[in-house]
């Protein structure tokens, strides 16, 4: 790639490659753009399109219904979603709560998902309600350290009239789950007006996110840092 300056030459003029990028925790950056473009489309799942406002008032009271449900500091959640307009909701939602993502791989075999399971530690993992992948999570009850499973219904993510027809059409489809203490919907978790509870960001070695070593830094007078959240 051939340069101009400091900069690649694909790359507007006046922005350098090298230009320092502002430390925000991930949740801030969702934020600020719903403060920016809160009407205009944020996701668009077959059809069914959601505005940053509507993403960042279901990440606002996913977050807190995790708080209420008992998330404590920095403890991990698995999310084991295709990719759909929930896996964007509840990763920015476990995080703005102060917890750790972690992200599963839905055609995981049983073992494989066990095994992450115990080795991440994760109580809760959020899932659809369907036969791909509800049943594998449910089979792990008292076979692994998983407490509570919520449960996102795939009809909820689809736009009208196919939000309608999925549970008729698609019944098959539709995994069953018990209405007990280790199941929580998605519609109950996000049942409140209540924000959640702050939580701040603070230089560490390791991000939340994906609980990984800091990356090397571009420059050698770059500082290392990572966001931890903390309450």
């Amino acid at each position: 790639m051939t340069e101009t300056g400091n900069a690649p030459a694909t790359y507007p003029l006046g922005i350098s490659w090298s230009d320092p990028f502002e430390i925000l925790p991930v949740p801030a950056l969702l934020e600020r753009s719903v403060q920016r473009y809160g009407e205009r489309p944020c996701l668009d799942f077959l059809g069914r399109k959601f505005t940053y406002a509507e993403v960042g008032a279901l990440v606002d009271r996913a977050a807190r219904g995790l708080q209420d449900q008992g998330l404590r500091k920095g403890e991990r959640i698995g999310l084991f979603l295709p990719n759909c307009p929930y896996a964007v909701i509840m990763l920015f939602a476990v995080l703005k709560a102060g917890g750790t993502v972690v992200n599963f791989n839905p055609l995981y075999a049983d073992h494989e998902v066990r095994h992450q399971i115990d080795d991440s530690g994760a109580r809760f993992m959020v899932t659809l309600d369907h036969v791909s992948t509800y049943p594998k999570l449910s089979a792990m009850f008292g076979r692994s350290c998983l407490e509570k499973i919520i449960v996102c219904p795939m009809a909820g993510s689809l736009p009208f009239p196919q939000n309608w027809l999925y549970p008729l059409v698609k019944r098959a489809d539709i995994a069953p789950f018990p209405a007990d203490e280790r199941h929580v919907t998605f519609k109950t978790l996000t049942a409140n007006a209540a924000p959640p509870a702050p939580v701040n960001a603070i230089r560490s070695p390791i991000s939340p996110c994906c609980n990984i070593p800091a990356a090397r830094p571009a420059s050698p007078r770059a500082p290392r840092c990572r966001i931890r959240i903390s309450r």
